[in-house]
């Protein structure tokens, strides 16, 4: 295909890309929320059917459904054609079924199956079409049904048209005849891409002209058949030319490989009417070289029939002699009419070293950086010219989409056509999106060429993990899978369903409650919800329920293209997957008591029913009603269906096959069955088959072992007696339900006659042994066990008395902490007495908490100094500044290996500090920490002294040190300063004293 033929073919697909997405919204709008062709029940693309008989076709799909038929002419077709509808179980829920009856030649032609709210019927992804031949005896093509044997076609200049001469049987073989006269007749010969005939449209004409007028005639012919009428004329009226864009066509050398110093021809080709002036001119690189010659123009008529059947094919040769590098790249071959108009065609050449060297090159008009964009249902066509050596018949060639092979099926046409390959989608789905990548190879040389397809979808919703029923009280994971052109948005919607006979019809329809996180139902609170993300072209939204309550959930999602929805019946069950049968784990006996449970959903399911079918026998029989031995108890839950056989007494001749069934709610052919077989043991009375009882003797035993089973139906109860009464099992161990005891201390009171006993409902069968003691305890055990207990008793008494002791001095000790906390607290100041010493008077102060500072606001820092049992640490008390700001202070406290006397000593400095009250000679106190000093924490919080230890600082700075006192009068003297090395009298403002200067509270300590 050439350059210019493959832009008209990008410009159609442009074009039916926006054709389809208007008309999607149409569709959309009239309520079609998701497209999955409609599916017929006949194979194939058309279908014979003789006349006078039923035409009967079956439709099914997502979504109500349309027939369009073909246009009979008949008045009464209505009443020879019936529709029928219905809902039917499974993904294509909607049936129609069309029937036509006395078919004849005017009910040929395309019957489609479309789904309501379709307006595009040529869109395959939303029709689904099969064409009827309606085989007569008498007509061999169709007649118009208002002229009967004569069709008016009107022909315009060059415009593609169609002669409808539509043969009534598919394998008929027809003729067009140009019949001007009744005894001169021509006949239109079948020429590809000029007259081609389809028998489901009639004869293709591509490019008709003032030939085509006046009168034709179709006649043809059916193997084996005869027919009354065989042919059907036909009346040409020749309309004015239009304007139609004649093809231009380069055409290359076979094996095209231009090489360096030889050379090569291109041949310009376009096809016009007889007596349209063409003007031809070439465009290539090299304009300038002498090496390239134009051959003018050559017209040549092209004769098919007679010879007023011609076209005129006009043709310009380009030769390049003694190739060069500057030779390389687009030639184009321009052509104008005198309408004026100009057509082009252009060709990529390239220059290679060397004719031996295979090589292989594909280019392709479509802008392979950009994505070629479709539509879901349209088509797509990606064409790509291959320029190949030593020839295109030998390049391998191989498509593939996303990496995976791809191969031609019903709905991708792979062509390859020198020079080139074409790939055509037809019925575009969205998962058809992605990279088709065209691989060629030949010899050692490969190359490959890439092209992005998008095909724009509404969005596809799909539910995974859907089982429609669910067991009641059980976690699930619904899975919401959405496809489709982002953005896309989806949610879940919920619609319970409040009586089971009706939930499939109201279930589907009606208002849906959206479901976000923290949504909550019946269902329980909604465990879990995941969107995913909106700008993906594949979501997941996961939704996590309990399963609680029947109804419907939804999963709605919607882009700029429309809006698509998948439902998923909820159906909540106490019976297994919907349907189950209870029987017992154990095989019975006779005369047991036995139930047979059936259940089933009432969403799905009508009422249960049971057959039964003796051991033996090879026929169910029908279970209605109860009888002597059986009892048939139907009931219903919120959830099922059961229906209970109880056997209070069972016997062996009721052993058989138990069939469940019940059918599914609105057919009586569809049913669910289960089955339980049921096999009744006969009753066999007790064996011992393993003991050592056996009536013996035991005499003197350090230890007692006894055991005994037995055997039987059903399984014997073992029991065991002592002395004719119920053995006491205290401090005896039980084995094997009972049927093992052993004793490790025995005494001479458990000697005496133990029986077992093993019975079911068929008796009772005994063993027994004596365990018989001869002495009893000897002197040397009895001393043992006396000095035991006495040794204990001993020890019992000394942990006693400890215990006592050391509970005393506890409570002692508390009692001392509260007197010790309340004398810290409130002192005894009525008993203070000067005469004492200093530290009892102290201890009699009162502790005044306007003091008590809280220990959260106290931020501790580094250690400033410590000794044997207490430190001083620097931190910041939040709050304690002037202004409520943080404060720098020291906090003084004690060690935790600090004793009482410690804790006493601190607790008198912090009474002193507070009683002195604030002094500017002293470090002054600024709060205290003794919520805690009973337990030992007690924290003194003064000034923070920040140029430390006084005593080192008059050290370190002495040689600066001021004397203010007067050697005269030896009294202080502010007025005057005396240096160590000067006895001369300065200022206190002088800079050559800073110790006087830079410590204002060195000098305010002086003037006092």
């Amino acid at each position: 295909m050439t350059a210019c033929s493959v832009f008209l073919q990008v410009w159609i697909v442009i074009q039916f890309y926006w054709t389809c997405s208007a008309d999607l919204q149409e569709r959309l709008s009239s309520g079609v929320s998701q497209f999955s062709p409609p599916k017929l029940d006949l194979e194939g693309p058309y279908l014979d059917i003789p006349a006078n008989s039923t035409l009967r076709i079956t439709c099914t799909g997502r979504h109500p459904l349309l027939w369009s038929l073909p246009e009979t002419g008949d008045l009464n077709v209505s009443l020879r054609s019936s529709i029928t509808e219905e809902r039917v179980q499974g993904f294509r829920s909607y049936k129609s079924t069309f029937e036509l009856n006395a078919t004849d030649v005017m009910d040929l032609g395309l019957y489609s199956c479309y789904y309501l709210g379709t307006r595009d019927h040529t869109n395959t992804g939303n029709v689904t079409s099969i064409y009827v031949f309606v085989n007569d005896d008498y007509y061999l093509f169709q007649p118009d049904k208002h002229l009967d044997q004569l069709i008016f076609v009107s022909v315009k200049h060059g415009e593609r048209m169609v002669v409808p001469c539509l043969p009534t049987h598919s394998k008929a073989q027809v003729q067009l005849w140009k019949a001007e006269f009744e005894d001169e007749r021509e006949l239109v010969p079948l020429v590809p891409q000029y007259v081609e005939f389809d028998p489901t449209q009639g004869f293709i004409i591509y490019y008709p002209h003032s030939y085509y007028s006046g009168h034709f005639r179709c006649n043809g012919s059916v193997p084996g058949r005869t027919y009354v009428s065989n042919d059907i004329s036909v009346v040409f009226v020749y309309l004015a030319p239009v304007d139609v864009a004649p093809n231009v066509m380069i055409e290359k050398e076979s094996n095209f490989h231009p090489v360096l110093n030889a050379s090569f021809t291109l041949n310009c080709t376009i096809t016009v009417e007889v007596g349209v002036m063409v003007i031809m001119a070439w465009d290539y690189p090299d304009k300038n070289s002498s090496r390239i010659t134009v051959t003018k123009p050559v017209r040549r008529d092209k004769q098919i029939g007679n010879e007023r059947f011609v076209f005129s094919v006009i043709t310009s040769q380009l030769t390049v002699h003694n190739v060069q590098r500057s030779d390389e790249g687009v030639y184009t071959c321009s052509c104008t009419d005198h309408a004026p108009r100009t057509y082009n065609r252009s060709l990529l050449v390239s220059v290679y070293e060397s004719e031996q060297l295979a090589h292989v090159n594909l280019t392709t008009d479509l802008n392979t950086s950009q994505v070629m964009t479709s539509v879901r249902g349209g088509s797509f066509k990606i064409v790509v010219t291959a320029q190949a050596h030593p020839s295109f018949e030998d390049v391998i060639f191989s498509w593939r989409k996303d990496g995976r092979d791809l191969v031609e099926n019903g709905d991708v046409t792979l062509i390859r056509k020198d020079p080139q390959v074409i790939l055509e989608k037809k019925g575009a789905h969205f998962d058809d999106s992605g990279k088709y990548t065209l691989y060629a190879r030949i010899g050692n040389a490969t190359s490959k060429i890439t092209v992005t397809v998008d095909v724009a979808s509404e969005p596809i919703v799909e539910i995974f993990n859907n089982t429609s029923v669910y067991q009641r009280g059980s976690n699930y994971t619904l899975v919401c899978n959405v496809r489709g052109t982002p953005p896309i948005s989806a949610q879940w919607g919920w619609k319970q369903c409040s009586d089971p006979n009706t939930c499939e019809e109201t279930g589907m329809h009606g208002v849906f409650k959206v479901v976000t996180q923290g949504f909550k139902n019946d269902n329980g609170p909604l465990q879990e919800f995941h969107a995913g993300d909106s700008g993906a072209r594949r979501r997941n939204v996961t939704l996590k329920v309990r399963a609680m309550e029947s109804g419907v959930y939804r999963c709605l999602a919607s882009n700029s293209l429309g809006v698509g929805q998948e439902k998923a019946p909820f159906y909540v069950t106490d019976a297994r997957n919907g349907f189950e049968i209870v029987a017992p784990d154990t095989i019975p006996v006779e005369q047991d008591h036995v139930k047979l449970s059936c259940l089933a959903s009432q969403f799905i399911y009508n009422e249960v029913r049971w057959k039964w079918k003796p051991r033996g026998a090879s026929t169910f029989y029908d279970i209605d009603d109860s009888n002597g031995t059986m009892q048939v108890v139907k009931a219903f839950t919120s959830f099922s269906h059961s229906s209970t056989l109880i056997f209070d007494s069972v016997q062996r001749n009721q052993s058989g096959e138990y069939e469940c069934y019940a059918y599914v709610k609105g057919s009586r052919k569809q049913r669910r069955r289960a089955f339980v077989v049921m096999t009744v043991r006969a009753i066999k009375m007790p064996e011992f088959n393993k003991t050592n009882l056996h009536g013996s003797v035991m005499r003197d035993v350090a230890y007692i072992e006894l055991y005994c089973t037995a055997t039987g139906v059903p399984e014997p109860r073992i029991s065991w007696n002592k002395d004719g009464k119920p053995l006491n099992m205290t401090n005896i161990e039980r084995l094997n339900d009972g049927t093992w005891l052993i004793k490790r201390k025995v005494t001479p009171q458990d000697a005496g006659h133990y029986q077992c006993k093993a019975e079911n409902r068929g008796g009772a069968i005994y063993d027994s042994v004596d365990i018989v003691f001869t002495t009893g305890l000897s002197t040397a055990q009895i001393a043992i066990i006396a000095g035991t207990s006495i040794a204990a008793a001993i020890f019992i008494g000394m942990l006693f008395c400890l215990l006592k002791r050391w509970y005393e001095d506890r409570k002692q000790e508390k009692e001392l902490d509260f007197v010790r906390k309340t004398l810290f607290d409130k002192g005894q100041v009525e008993m203070f007495n000067p005469d004492l010493p200093l530290s009892d008077q102290v201890e009699l102060l009162p502790y005044d908490h306007r003091w008590e500072f809280p220990k959260d606001r106290l931020k501790l820092g580094r250690t400033l100094g410590q000794g044997a049992f207490g430190r001083v640490v620097k931190a910041e008390a939040i709050g304690l500044g002037d202004h409520g700001q943080s404060l720098t202070v020291a906090v003084k406290m004690l060690k935790e290996r600090a004793d009482t006397a410690q804790r006493k000593a601190l607790m008198a400095e912090l009474k002193i500090l507070i009683h002195l009250g604030r002094h500017l000679n002293i470090v002054n106190i600024l709060g205290a920490v003794t919520k805690n000093v009973t337990k030992g924490e007690l924290m003194v919080i003064v000034e923070y002294c920040k140029f430390g230890n006084l005593r080192h600082y008059l050290l370190r700075h002495r040689e600066r040190f001021v004397n203010q006192l007067n050697p005269e009068t030896g009294k202080v003297d502010p007025d005057m300063c005396y240096g160590p090395n000067s006895p001369s009298v300065f200022s206190v403002r002088s800079a050559t004293s800073p110790l006087a200067v830079s410590n204002p509270v060195y000098c305010q300590q002086t003037l006092k």
